[in-house]
């Protein structure tokens, strides 16, 4: 898990982003990744993270240990052609 500082529109300031944690499914349910979120957020006043859309899961567990959405962002790409010279 990887913490670092981000500034978002959708974030009242500064804060510490919780980035990247993934449990193994044979440890899951066994209060490992709530563990590992308890310990990132020591000497935090507020705390955010991220989720795809589409990983339920992952909303259920950011819920689960306390998180509530803020908003929900789709990102979206358009591939541009290129100048030749």
């Amino acid at each position: 898990m990887e913490i670092r500082e981000v500034r978002a529109a959708e974030l009242p300031a500064l804060v510490r982003m919780a980035q990247q944690l993934f449990c193994e499914t044979d440890y899951r349910k066994q209060k490992v990744a709530s563990e590992l979120v308890r310990a990132r957020e020591k000497g935090c006043t507020e705390i955010a993270s991220d989720a795809e859309c589409e990983n339920v899961l992952s909303h259920t567990f950011h819920k689960m240990v306390g998180y509530h959405m803020i908003s929900k962002t789709v990102h979206f790409i358009k591939e541009l052609e290129t100048e030749s010279e």
